[in-house]
């Protein structure tokens, strides 16, 4: 008899540790359930823990992250629009690639050096301070880093971060920021897009040894030349409402198409335009005379509103017309220029 209740008990206490509740937080908790497909009644036993490589914990209105580091071969996580002030958990996460951390309310990101990411995502949050970001390793074919709409006046301590050179593709944010100069992100030596709109930028010259670099958006800042951009030949530029009076900087090959976006520059001379032959170019709101250039354009559109049709644009404007460019100017100017052209004729 004694050997039987020394039985039961033994498997009593086997069947309490198998469903042992070792996620206290119920929003993890029940996000690793919903990931494992476990039913909702079952505690999230060690041995189901440990086959966790991605999870789902978004939108949960407000959730902190305690408890997450006992799934600990975790390589992707989604915790976004929780509120959450607290990341120390992820610090002992080290199977960590891509941490996706939108909407929240972080402002200390000192868990996250020395991880090895691909991709992190820190927009919208309160963040002042970066430097943890120089200890983190960037490695992957896809990757990305986000710190758009933050508090961030500098990245210079970016500049200490290790980037190998595996990707084909990473893009950098730092929209609505306070930033006046890009000084450490050429530490991300393989980026391929960057997006700084909406900050206090006087200064791209650390794009310069950017060589993959495809797509830049700096509109909405206090730029006034893109001189840095002529040794790495990007083929999206989009700079609207800067202090640009020139597009020196640029550098056009005929065999490419291009997308440019300069709305809202007082420009003075387009030049470096000359040779285009296929693409996308806004010149809105920037006073431009002459669109000689231009005349090699054969494929794509000019967007030309909120500036005076003198008789000469008008002949150039009719011309890249005729060659099938697509014109997207103000009306009246127009009709009135041909109505003269009628009388004239």
């Amino acid at each position: 008899m004694k050997k039987y209740i020394v039985f039961v008990c033994l498997l009593l206490s086997l069947l309490l540790i198998y469903n042992q509740r070792f996620i206290q937080n119920p929003v993890i908790a029940d996000s690793v359930k919903i990931q494992l497909a476990m039913e909702e009644t079952i505690n999230v036993p060690k041995s189901k823990l440990n086959t966790l490589t991605e999870l789902h914990a978004s939108w949960w209105s407000e959730a902190e992250l305690d408890g997450i580091d006992q799934a600990a071969n975790l390589e992707i996580l989604f915790f976004e629009g929780n509120e959450a002030e607290d990341i120390s958990s992820l610090k002992k996460l080290t199977h960590l690639k891509e941490i996706y951390l939108a909407d929240n309310a972080v402002s200390d990101i000192s868990a996250l050096a020395n991880l090895e990411l691909s991709k992190l995502d820190l927009s919208y949050n309160q963040l002042a301070d970066v430097a943890p970001l120089g200890n983190i390793t960037f490695k992957g074919v896809e990757g990305g880093l986000d710190l758009s709409h933050n508090n961030i006046s500098s990245i210079k301590e970016l500049s200490s971060a290790i980037f190998d050179n595996t990707f084909d593709y990473f893009y950098f944010s730092a929209n609505n920021n306070q930033l006046q100069n890009l000084d450490g992100i050429q530490a991300l030596s393989g980026i391929t897009e960057i997006e700084a709109v909406n900050n206090d930028l006087r200064d791209i010259s650390n794009v310069s040894t950017l060589k993959d670099l495809e797509y830049i958006n700096i509109s909405n800042n206090k730029i006034d030349s893109l001189d840095p951009l002529k040794t790495i030949h990007p083929e999206t530029v989009i700079a609207s409402n800067n202090n640009l009076d020139s597009l020196d900087g640029l550098n056009i090959s005929p065999d490419k198409a291009y997308y440019f976006d300069f709305n809202g520059n007082a420009l003075t001379d387009i030049g470096e335009l000359e040779g285009m032959m296929e693409g996308y170019i806004n010149l809105d709101n920037t006073g431009i005379t002459d669109l000689d250039p231009l005349m090699s354009l054969q494929k794509g559109t000019l967007s030309f509103k909120g500036n005076i049709i003198t008789v000469s644009l008008y002949e150039a404007i009719k011309y890249l017309s005729q060659r099938g460019v697509i014109i997207e100017h103000d009306l009246m100017p127009i009709r009135e220029m041909e109505m003269m052209s009628l009388l004239n004729a």
